[in-house]
Parts: C-alpha cells; structure tokens; sequence
C-alpha cells in the first residue's frame, strides 16, 4: 500500500487541483459489486486482470482507452490477454504490472542441502525435495487455508502441459476437465509428501514467515509473495526459478498474467482528471518505482526488471514467445478515484 501512497503524493504534489482518494477495502471485488449494483462507480479503478475485471466488463461501464496516448506504452502480450476477456477490439483496462508464477527458494538452505542449481525438469525437482527431506529440511508449505493459494500451483502444472485449444473446445462442450486433466492433477498429488502434514491448516501469512524463518525451503506462487518474505525478513537469501513441468527443460514456461490494470468509468465527471491520473502512473519511471517495490514485471514498453531475486524467472516472462497466458487471482482488488478538487 505504501507504494500506491507514494505515488499518489507524487502525483498530487504535481498536479494542485487534483485530489486523489484511495479506496482499499479488505475485500475489494464484493465491495465493487455492491456499487455496481447501485450504480456508483469509481472514476478510475486499478484491479487484477481476473474474474472481477471480466464482471466490470460484462457491466458495460468502463470507457474505451485505446485512443489515449498512454494507450501505446502497453507491451501488445499484456493487452491481448485482457481483450481475450471480452468481446470487441476495444482497451477497457492499460496494464500497470503484469505477475509471473514460480517457486520461491531459499538459496541458503538449498547450499545447505548440497543443491548447487536450480532444477530445470520435474524429476530434478522431485529429486531435490528428496535431497532436502535428507537433509532434515522441509521442501515445500501449502498455504491452502487461504484456497486461492492452491491456484498458484495448478495454474503453472496445467498452464504448461494444455494445448492452448483447451478454452474454446471446453467453452463448445468438445472435451472435459476429466479426459484433460488427469496428468496435471497427478503431478499436483506428487507435490503433497512434501509439505506439511496438514495441508489446509496453514495460511498464506503463516507460510511466508516460515520461510521468512528459514524453515521451509520453498514456496510456489507468484512474485508479489517476495514482498512479504522481505517484510518478515530483509535479509533473506530468497531467488525464484520457473516450475520445471515438464521432463523437458525446453518445454517448460513460466506463467505470467496482468496483475493490476487501470480501467476509467464511462460516467466519471472527472475525465481529463482520470486520464492525468493513468498517464502519470504508467508513464516509464512510475511504472519502474512500482515494479521495483512490488517484485513485479513491467507492462510498459522500456521498461525492464533487473531484480537478482526474479532472474531465474524475468528472462522468459519478457519474451512474448514464452508467455502462456493464465487467468491470475487478483493481488489487491483496489479501487481508485480521482476527484477534481479546487485545493490540494
């Protein structure tokens, strides 16, 4: 939250008659629904590229950005992921910052266990959860008593071994979870000795301080949960590396999707306002402070991720030909508004 905070500041200070509220209640996307319903929307919302943003959509209240300026910073992978959500060519959402999937490992307690590189196929990576179980350490910690942590998972596992057909053919009835997924849902299965016995007992917080502890030597998920591991522990020797699906390093991609986009309300009163807020957000040196903080991977043309902690990850998430596109859980369900004001 603080870097939104900063931003704004920064944002308010250049721009006097221009007051910016932030809205973040706990559970953004219900809060959202309920002012739907009631006709209220927010002048400008910044929301993940998920389930919420598909609703938003369907509601037929966001304006098109495609002829605003800011429109052309968006790297074209980004934008085709959200316009696969809706129907028309129009831009009703300029991507902020995109997130990639992985598995955060402690580097110290893989030196320890004798694990000198990072595993590029499924068996490597069996094979290392067993050098670590050796070595008295634990491998992994599923945090499923938040459920949508188990989503990290499964979207990397079945993002990497679907034929992208899978969506069209499952919308037209032509084929089934069952006959497709079968070996997806084995490998999860395999990733479960691993962990702690009591799988949903444990919650997304309590497994970032294990790791944070040094008591568990990975987690899979995605790159916003480096931020936590950081807060728990700034000195923590914490990289990340692509989920090896496959028994061909080759093969294997990372998953990456729109982590929070910026969308404007058709009815705002405030436009020029609105339009003054998304440029300056998403204009190269905020997009670079935002990914910075955040763990996060750029959206905006020129713009790079050079964080040691997310090479292992960054390389193949940056290449459009190694994008699978996945449908990501929201990180924060935010809402903005930006509200013309005559004092600062």
């Amino acid at each position: 939250m603080s870097t939104y905070k900063g931003l704004i500041k920064e944002f308010e200070s250049k721009n006097k008659d221009i007051k910016v509220k932030l809205v973040a209640p706990a559970d953004g996307g219900t809060v959202l629904k309920t002012r739907l319903t009631k006709n209220d929307i927010p002048d400008v919302l910044a929301m993940g590229g998920d389930f919420n943003f598909v609703d938003v959509t369907k509601a037929d209240v966001l304006a098109d950005l495609s002829d605003r300026p800011y429109a052309k910073r968006a790297l074209p992978a980004y934008t085709k992921m959200l316009k696969q959500y809706y129907s028309g060519n129009k831009m009703l959402g300029m991507p902020l910052a995109a997130n990639v999937s992985g598995v955060m490992y402690n580097k110290d307690l893989f030196k320890r266990a004798g694990i000198n590189k990072t595993p590029e196929t499924w068996d490597e990576f069996i094979q290392d959860m067993k050098q670590l179980q050796s070595k008295g350490i634990q491998p992994l910690a599923f945090p499923f008593k938040d459920s949508w942590t188990a989503m990290g998972i499964w979207n990397q596992i079945a993002g990497n071994e679907l034929p992208a057909s899978f969506i069209g053919k499952r919308k037209d009835n032509k084929t089934s979870f069952q006959k497709t997924h079968k070996e997806s849902a084995e490998k999860f299965a395999q990733l479960l000795p691993f962990g702690q016995k009591d799988i949903v007992g444990l919650s997304y917080n309590d497994s970032n301080k294990l790791f944070a502890q040094g008591k568990v030597a990975m987690l899979i998920n995605g790159n916003f949960v480096i931020p936590e591991l950081v807060k728990n522990n700034k000195d923590i020797n914490v990289s990340m590396f692509k989920l090896p699906v496959s028994s061909d390093a080759a093969k294997n991609k990372v998953t990456s999707g729109v982590d929070v986009l910026l969308a404007k309300s058709k009815q705002t009163k405030n436009n020029a306002a609105c339009d003054k807020l998304i440029s300056f957000l998403t204009d190269k040196e905020n997009e670079k402070k935002y990914i910075d903080e955040q763990f996060a991977l750029p959206t905006v043309k020129g713009v790079e991720q050079s964080n040691a902690r997310l090479a292992g990850v960054v390389a193949d998430a940056q290449a459009a030909t190694s994008l699978t596109t996945q449908t990501t859980c929201t990180l924060q369900d935010l809402i903005w508004q930006a509200c013309c004001n005559n004092s600062p």
